[in-house]
């Protein structure tokens, strides 16, 4: 979409460079360099001068800034005017992993409705993994979810937050020695499919542990359920977005090295929906410090 381009052209200008433009916009710098080839594509003109070891404005795209601010600052008033009016309307169909669906999603989607009340939402959960292949079939708009380690061609992603993984336990749990914790007490674990099994293996190595384990859950909310009454223990993000379950629980920290889930949104770079995509991305600004 050309208009998020000239937004993020201007974000270069106002940071100085393309890695700190990127940091702002919570994408890599790869992908905001390659939105620059493709904003010089969509519009026929080079806008930089790629001949020293860092790119910098053309004299061109010097000329054009006044033009190009003045584009972006005419379609956020169309769209703050449309909001504002309650005109957006449509369907919106979303997807999230259920371990966001308990707090985080609830509240972006409460702000959202204030918003476009006119909006028709649908919303799927499900683990990552299916999220972002129904992501890319097109049969949802987007996704909460974990961040794939690869985007799909033609995928964008929107970061969130991130959520430090810990030994979860339950909260009336008096203990504290991690490694006395996964030795004794029985271990919840999650489907082989689940993502966020790969870093949960290598802190067991870390630790030099292998728990019992005995129960497999469908999902980190379910588990989550399990450990607050009391019928194990596991190694849980702590959610962006407390709920009631979260509440109940003890999280001991994982050091050496610490590791923690990246939270965001998966989208199509093209979607016809991208507008309100971006109105439910920035949903979560009202709540999240980052």
């Amino acid at each position: 979409m050309t208009i998020r381009r000239l937004k993020s052209l201007i974000t270069i200008i106002e940071t100085g460079s393309f890695s700190q433009a990127a940091e702002k916009e919570h994408i890599s710098q790869s992908a905001i360099s390659q939105q620059m080839r493709q904003l010089e594509s969509d519009l026929g003109l080079r806008l930089f001068d790629r001949s020293g070891r860092t790119p910098k404005l053309s004299k061109l795209a010097i000329d054009l800034l006044p033009a190009i601010q003045n584009a972006v600052d005419a379609y956020d008033d169309f769209i703050n005017l449309a909001t504002n009016e309650n005109s957006i309307k449509g369907a919106l169909s979303l997807g999230s992993v259920p371990s966001e669906l308990t707090a985080l999603v609830p509240k972006a989607l409460t702000e959202l409705r204030g918003k476009l009340p006119g909006l028709k939402l649908r919303v799927v959960p499900a683990l990552s993994a299916e999220l972002c292949d129904s992501v890319y079939k097109g049969q949802i708009d987007a996704a909460v979810m974990s961040r794939p380690s690869e985007l799909q061609k033609g995928l964008s992603w929107f970061t969130i937050g991130f959520e430090p993984l810990a030994l979860a336990i339950s909260g009336n749990d008096k203990r504290s020695d991690i490694r006395q914790i996964l030795t004794e007490t029985q271990y919840l674990k999650l489907p082989s499919s689940a993502w966020i099994n790969k870093p949960i293996k290598e802190i067991f190595t870390q630790l030099d542990v292998k728990p019992k384990t005995s129960i497999e859950l469908d999902s980190l909310a379910s588990v989550a359920s399990m450990v607050s009454h009391g019928l194990g223990v596991a190694i849980l993000p702590i959610p962006i977005a407390t709920n009631e379950v979260s509440a109940k629980l003890k999280f001991i920290p994982i050091d050496k090295p610490k590791y923690k889930r990246e939270i965001g949104i998966l989208y199509k770079k093209n979607s016809r929906n991208y507008s309100l995509i971006e109105t439910f991305a920035k949903s979560f600004n009202t709540f999240i410090i980052s």
